[in-house]
């Protein structure tokens, strides 16, 4: 079945003409889960044991709230990831060591074991009360490392130089020991934007796609089944994060376009299909769809004779 995984997006709010015509022959299923258990589930990802994840974060401090969002949210080359990890390693020297894994993904090791069984990057993204949480249940070299970092991070020049150039400065990080995936999905291929599928078992053999056609032409190309992929993308996170609801507009119109709607027209050739969310998943059925606008037809077409 192919499956389209959209963490962050609420399809309930949904503008897409397409998708709501899509949904309301789906048959859902409510399965409630956190992000991060999304991107365990989808992408299978597995990491070596005691791995230690540190992922740049921006947080604003306000009177009453507190906003935290991750990388994913905003732009962040290798070049740059660079700079900051060899900046991090000469200012720790053998205290601690980080490493790039991806621009906005870095591991850090550290010369013993430490307690940072935190709460994913991924569930915290966006929620006002996300540090307070946090604290209640780190530990004492936890705090002490973080705070050692954003004061680095304030004082540092490479933080300057994106101010100066209207770039969402890094004033933190989340470090924390992520879980393997105990669920191993059945997909042959997956295609995604999302930096974390570099964790993921599952063969990628095809770049993300501008729109559904050359998702299309891409798998015949490749001998690949669409029935047998999983379409996992990142394109709601940053708007929903950042509560900027004109950005997430801006992508139901673009999904609309080239994704919702190129899918409806050749449901026949897709068969069948599936939304996945941290809502639940929406599966379409492409011959009850058809019988249902048959079935439909026929009851307009008799109500006019």
């Amino acid at each position: 079945m192919f499956t389209l995984v959209l963490p962050h997006c609420s399809l309930n709010n949904t503008t897409s003409p397409s998708l709501q015509k899509l949904l309301r022959q789906a048959r859902f299923q409510a399965v409630l889960c956190a992000p991060s258990e999304l991107y365990q589930r989808y992408l299978a990802w597995q990491f070596k044991p005691n791995t230690i994840l540190a992922v740049p974060i921006y947080q604003q401090m306000g009177m009453n709230t507190t906003q935290l969002v991750d990388a994913r949210c905003f732009e962040l080359n290798e070049q740059e990831a660079t700079q900051y990890i060899n900046a991090l390693n000469q200012f720790y020297g053998d205290d601690a060591h980080f490493q790039l894994i991806t621009p906005k993904i870095w591991q850090l090791t550290l010369p013993e074991t430490n307690d940072f069984n935190m709460p994913s990057v991924l569930d915290i993204g966006g929620q006002t009360d996300a540090m307070y949480r946090s604290e209640q249940q780190a530990s004492a070299k936890w705090l002490q490392f973080s705070t050692e970092l954003q004061m680095w991070l304030h004082q540092s020049p490479l933080n300057q130089h994106r101010q100066q150039h209207q770039q969402t400065i890094i004033n933190g990080l989340w470090i924390w020991l992520p879980e393997n995936s105990n669920i191993t999905f059945q997909a042959a291929c997956l295609v995604s934007d999302s930096e974390w599928a570099k964790f993921s078992p599952i063969k990628q053999t095809i770049n993300f796609p501008k729109d559904f056609h050359v998702l299309q032409q891409q798998c015949q190309q490749n001998h690949i089944d669409v029935q047998q992929m999983t379409l996992f993308s990142e394109d709601f996170v940053a708007g929903v994060l950042t509560q900027n609801s004109w950005a997430t507009e801006e992508k139901w119109q673009y999904w609309e376009q080239h994704f919702f709607a190129p899918i409806l027209k050749d449901l026949n050739k897709i068969q069948s299909f599936q939304i996945v969310t941290e809502q639940g998943v929406w599966q379409i059925n492409a011959k009850k769809w058809y019988l249902a606008i048959k079935k439909l037809f026929f009851k307009h077409s008799g109500s006019k004779q």
